[in-house]
């Protein structure tokens, strides 16, 4: 997702300091880019399944974080009408 650095392939997951980091950029996002990075995450996580792969940790660490946020921010909106 452009604007959300990744871990590199290599690694087996996003440490701590990647998920604060993740965290971090989200937390500033207005609530337009919010909804933007979440579906293209979440085009993102379908694609690969599609195509027989599962999606990275770290793509799935950052839709996951990108959700937690939006319920943060908007309780009352349900999620499956968003992303």
């Amino acid at each position: 997702m452009a604007g959300l650095k990744r871990v590199g392939p290599g690694s087996s997951g996003p440490g701590q300091a990647a998920l604060d980091l993740i965290r971090q950029r989200i937390y500033k996002m207005t609530d337009f880019d919010l909804l933007r990075f979440g579906l293209i995450g979440k085009f993102e996580c379908s694609e690969l399944q599609r195509k027989g792969q599962p999606p990275s940790e770290v793509l799935t660490a950052e839709l996951e974080e990108l959700r937690a946020e939006w319920k943060r921010r908007f309780p009352e909106l349900p999620l499956r009408d968003s992303f």
